[in-house]
């Protein structure tokens, strides 16, 4: 059995010694991007907030901005935390979750297993980068049931802030890196999916769990296991970011009639633009 210490202010630094240079450097891309996004998010959606809070769509894409900022704001998780520790999430993940959840990594390395900085960049880029905002491009052109696809984005997003951040934290009475935002994050999905009935609400969490149990679990299963490229990841991630919000969008929605007053109301605001 490996040792496998308490992390400190240094582990993040040594992890990412060896790293290449966008697994370092990924996230402060994400805080670049982030005002683009929302800029163009109001562009894109005009009227007043109300307005745009009441088109699913909208809703929809803001997970994009807000996730990133779930990596970035108030200098937490992957950049700095609020000790200032360096690419404090993936040690403090693999000492204590990450070590309960993957045992194999008492025979292979508590430093880089189950995360190493490249898949943790597959994770977090794939998802929030290119399978969010491939849902939402989907959504736009298919119209219809499909608008409401980004709702079960916001269900990953908060499973992840609620049984990733906040309950360990409550669990451990320890700070972990990415808490304080999920504070945030998570009472806002919450909502955001409420106001579309509770079947919404547990649909997309339920998303949001089997988001992380395909691309998380088997995912990194099949990399320690069968020695599979961590690329498999990458893959699922992708398709568990993308695929499939857009079929639980389709066969298993939020309340009917909820979706079909929505759809209604849509249409009539267009008849009268």
């Amino acid at each position: 059995m490996v040792p496998n210490p308490v992390p400190t202010a240094t582990s993040g630094r040594r992890l990412l010694s060896r790293a290449e240079w966008i697994d370092s450097n990924w996230m402060f891309l994400g805080m670049m991007l982030c005002p683009f996004v929302i800029m163009g998010l109001l562009e894109l959606f005009p009227g007043s907030f109300r307005r745009k809070f009441s088109n699913a769509l909208f809703v929809g894409w803001l997970v994009v901005p807000v996730y990133c900022f779930h990596q970035i704001e108030e200098s937490q998780e992957h950049a700095y935390d609020l000790r200032k520790w360096r690419y404090a999430f993936v040690p403090a993940f693999n000492h204590g979750t990450g070590s309960q959840l993957f045992p194999l990594c008492d025979e292979i390395s508590h430093l880089t297993c189950p995360l190493t900085a490249r898949m943790t960049t597959y994770i977090n880029v794939v998802t929030v980068w290119v399978g969010f905002p491939l849902t939402m491009v989907v959504a736009h052109l298919l119209g219809g049931r499909y608008q409401f696809a980004g709702l079960f984005n916001w269900g990953t997003a908060t499973v992840n802030g609620l049984m990733g951040h906040i309950l360990p934290a409550l669990l451990t009475q320890e700070y972990n890196p990415g808490f304080v935002q999920s504070l945030v994050m998570v009472p806002s999905g919450l909502v955001l999916m409420a106001r579309y009935g509770r079947r919404c609400v547990a649909l997309c969490m339920l998303s949001g769990v089997l988001f992380h149990v395909v691309s998380f679990g088997l995912g990194i299963n099949l990399v320690l296991r069968t020695g599979c490229s961590e690329v498999v990841v990458a893959v699922l991630c992708a398709l568990c970011s993308s695929v499939q919000p857009l079929l639980f969008a389709k066969f298993a929605c939020a309340d009917p009639n909820a979706v079909e007053q929505y759809i209604n109301k849509q249409n009539r605001a267009k008849k009268t633009e």
